[in-house]
């Protein structure tokens, strides 16, 4: 047992000594060989080595700011290590020995990592219509520029350098789409590339040339606008009270409005996919409404005259009538405006008046006024009053109808009536010396009619008188 012991014991320290005198017996370890300072290139790596290190069993690792700016592609031990950087940083590469012969402090080198070739903006994604102009232009600390177009229907090259100016191409029905490459070059060294997307719409299909359309309102309009293939119709009505929107899309299918009078509207139909747009096509809707402004019922007199000129908002309308009763003087029908003088009716008379109208085909509503034609008064007849001085005159005024006011003037107040009055006569005559007389005019008004005056005669006549006989001297 003692005996094992102190074998195991011996066999340790004759280890380490022989470590102990090979740690100082080792070569020292070279520099790192590797640039240390390089420009970063898209996808490059860079080997760094330490020639002659393989007893020393290395390790290595790199330490960047920022962190993880550059990585040890595969192993990490061995003479030399891959490093791949990824954008701009400083970096300390180490390898440090394993082997105890080397001692264990590790060789280092500082490596500045320059910036990569890059463009000062990405490329904006593009939904372009066809036939329009594609621009891209390059920008950055690069020294020139390459470009891929995946898709070489859409009109750009397959590949080009500097700037991409294109014009688009779309020859189907549907969106054509290519991945876009782009990478900027100083000298040999590339810079990571952009990817971007172009899509480009198709040409809109065109429509047919529409007719402009006439209706009457409240009819059914129908447009269909053909051929839409691909397209979406966008239209612009430039006056709804048509009774279409302002603004819509497909095929115009609505009712024309009612509003009174002739409503005309520009439709403006564009075909379009997405925000690309064919030629254009206008054509006019007309909806006609004709109509006759109400007119007023009227009261009149018999014998007067009477006119009605019908109005409405058309452009050309045509007026028809109808009078139900003919007594009051007019026809029992006719076209365009009324004008008549009314019949001598002796009772009151009233004719309802139907007014129709019509414009381009189209019928408006009828309107109805009504005229009232009165009777004028008469005055029934009066006989000449013949009195003497200081009598009453009295003369009472009866009319046909009844009803009826009366005004009346004498030419000759002398007899004692006044020059003018109204209502009836009651008054004492003058004390004339000789006879006089007066022409009395009546005049009968009734319901807002004047009648024809009458007239008659006033004769005063004097009082007689006896003179006194002369005085006289006679003979018994």
């Amino acid at each position: 047992m003692y005996t094992t012991t102190r074998q195991g014991f011996i066999a340790v320290l004759v280890f380490c000594c022989f470590q102990s005198l090979l740690s100082g017996q080792c070569p020292p370890l070279e520099p790192i060989s590797g640039p240390s300072i390089l420009q970063i290139c898209y996808n490059d790596t860079i080997t760094y080595t330490i020639p002659n290190s393989g007893p020393a069993n290395l390790v290595w690792n790199i330490v960047t700011s920022p962190p993880f700016s550059a990585i040890i592609v595969g192993s990490t031990m061995g003479e030399s290590v891959i490093v791949r950087p990824f954008e701009e940083c400083t970096a300390q590469l180490c390898a440090t020995p394993t082997n105890p012969c080397y001692g264990n402090t590790p060789v280092c080198l500082d490596i500045t990592m320059e910036a990569p070739p890059v463009l000062d903006d990405d490329p904006p994604n593009l939904t372009v219509c066809a036939g329009e102009v594609v621009e891209y232009y390059w920008s950055g600390n690069g020294t020139h520029y390459v470009w891929f177009c995946y898709n070489p229907a859409i009109g750009a090259p397959y590949t080009g350098t500097g700037d991409l100016v294109f014009v688009a191409v779309n020859n189907g029905n549907a969106p054509a789409f290519s991945g876009m490459l782009v990478s900027s070059y100083q000298g040999d060294c590339q810079g990571e590339g952009e990817v971007w997307g172009i899509v480009v719409l198709p040409t809109p299909s065109s429509i047919n040339q529409p007719s402009d359309v006439a209706v009457c309102g409240g009819a059914s309009v129908s447009v269909p606008f053909v051929p839409a293939g691909n397209s979406v119709v966008h239209w612009m009505n430039s006056n709804p009270a048509i009774g279409l929107p302002a603004s819509g899309t497909g095929n115009l299918n609505f009712t024309a409005a009612t509003t009174p009078g002739i409503h005309t509207a520009t439709i403006t139909a564009t075909p379009m996919v997405e925000h690309c747009a064919a030629d254009p096509v206008t054509f006019q809707i007309t909806v006609t409404n004709p109509s006759v402004y109400d007119p007023p019922n009227l009261t009149v007199c018999a014998g007067e005259p009477v006119s009605m000129a019908f109005t409405g908002p058309g452009i050309a309308p045509i007026y028809t009538w109808t009078n139900n009763n003919p007594a009051i003087g007019l026809g029992p029908s006719g076209t365009g405006d009324i004008a008549f003088t009314t019949a001598g009716v002796t009772t009151t008379q009233i004719g309802t008046i139907t007014v129709g109208v019509t414009e381009d085909g189209c019928t408006g509503p009828p309107q109805t006024f009504t005229v009232t034609v009165k009777p004028l008064p008469q005055v029934q007849p009066q006989a000449n009053q013949i009195l003497c001085a200081g009598d009453e005159l009295k003369v009472s005024f009866v009319s046909t109808p009844l009803g009826a006011t009366f005004t009346w003037t004498n030419n000759n107040p002398a007899t004692g009536l006044a020059a003018s009055g109204s209502g009836n006569i009651a008054t004492p005559t003058e004390n004339v010396s000789q006879p006089t007389t007066s022409t009395v005019t009546v005049t009968p008004l009734l319901n807002g009619c004047t009648g024809p005056p009458l007239s008659f005669e006033v004769t005063v006549n004097p009082l007689p008188t006896l003179a006194p006989p002369p005085d006289r001297t006679v003979c018994g």
